[in-house]
């Protein structure tokens, strides 16, 4: 009896020790996760500080983002590739005469609307085949933004295609500047011209009557260097009805509108006219022209008045 007790005691010693020792494990490997969670959590604080530095930051740029296309002097908007207006600054909201949350968040073609002319019924053209093509459009000339109002006004416009990583078109960049004072100052530049070419065209007009009688003998006879110089200064003012013609299409030409009227001629010839008319000023100045024209240069087709208007210029500019 006395040694099953003793055997018995010792198989109990023998489980507590067991026990003890799993204890000890256990303890080990808590003690051993504490340490871990510890580590983990001041990863995960040190992460977070980090993580409002960099958020901190963002704001600040976003901020300063945000003040720069606030300043700057032009509209400027975006345009999701649905057509949604998901920005746009306060000079386009003032341009366009809507209020901002109008803006934002509607269809473009309903809040901001560019029309190429006048007479375009469909807005936005552009900025549409910009969301489809992914090519950058910058708008005509005569475009125009019809404000809120209904009032339209003159407007330069860029329409340029946003991508992401992959090159896939995610919408577009629309700036746009109010065009009102240069239309007007070209509208004066144009009017001045046109004023002042008229009133050169009647004095010529008076120059090239005279000459025109002298050349014909109603006023007494002339000798061959009289006819030779009369003959330049009657050249020399068709020269300037031709320009005085091309002022008078400077409207035009910023229209788009201007005409060319090329006619076969030989180059050489034309050479050999603006040298003669130039002659007496160059012989003033003391001024030698050499001159090497090819013979056989084949015709082309050019406007003579303009071609004129080429050759001349570097003859003027020499002879000053």
């Amino acid at each position: 009896t006395v040694n099953k007790e003793i055997q018995e005691e010792a198989k109990s010693k023998d489980e507590l020790g067991r026990l003890l020792y799993s204890l000890d494990l256990i303890v080990a490997a808590l003690e051993e996760r504490t340490t871990y969670l510890d580590n983990v959590r001041t990863t995960m604080s040190n992460l977070a500080s980090e993580l409002a530095i960099e958020k901190n930051k963002l704001i600040e740029v976003n901020a300063r983002f945000e003040t720069i296309l606030q300043s700057i002097g032009g509209g400027i908007f975006v345009v999701g590739k649905d057509g949604d207006v998901i920005y746009c600054n306060q000079v386009a909201e003032q341009l366009s005469g809507y209020e901002m949350e109008e803006i934002i968040g509607s269809k473009c073609c309903l809040t901001l609307r560019f029309y190429s002319d006048e007479k375009e019924e469909e807005p936005n053209k552009e900025i549409k085949e910009t969301l489809s093509t992914g090519v950058e459009i910058k708008m005509s000339t005569g475009t125009v933004l019809q404000k809120k109002s209904g009032k339209k006004i003159p407007v330069s416009v860029i329409a340029s295609p946003m991508r992401d990583e992959n090159r896939a078109i995610i919408g577009c960049v629309v700036a746009f500047s109010d065009m009102t004072k240069e239309r007007e100052l070209d509208q004066a530049k144009s009017n001045f011209v046109s004023l002042a070419s008229h009133q050169l065209r009647t004095p010529l007009s008076t120059i090239s009557w005279f000459v025109e009688m002298l050349l014909s003998g109603d006023v007494g006879e002339l000798g061959p260097k009289q006819h030779e110089y009369l003959n330049d200064v009657s050249e020399l003012c068709k020269k300037m009805t031709g320009v005085i013609v091309l002022l008078l299409n400077t409207a035009k030409i910023e229209m788009g509108k201007f005409s060319i009227e090329p006619i076969p001629l030989n180059i050489g010839d034309s050479i050999e006219l603006s040298l003669n008319v130039m002659h007496p000023l160059s012989e003033k100045k003391q001024i030698t022209f050499e001159k090497n024209i090819p013979r056989d240069l084949p015709m082309i087709n050019a406007d003579p008045k303009l071609l004129g208007l080429v050759l001349d210029n570097p003859l003027i500019v020499t002879g000053k």
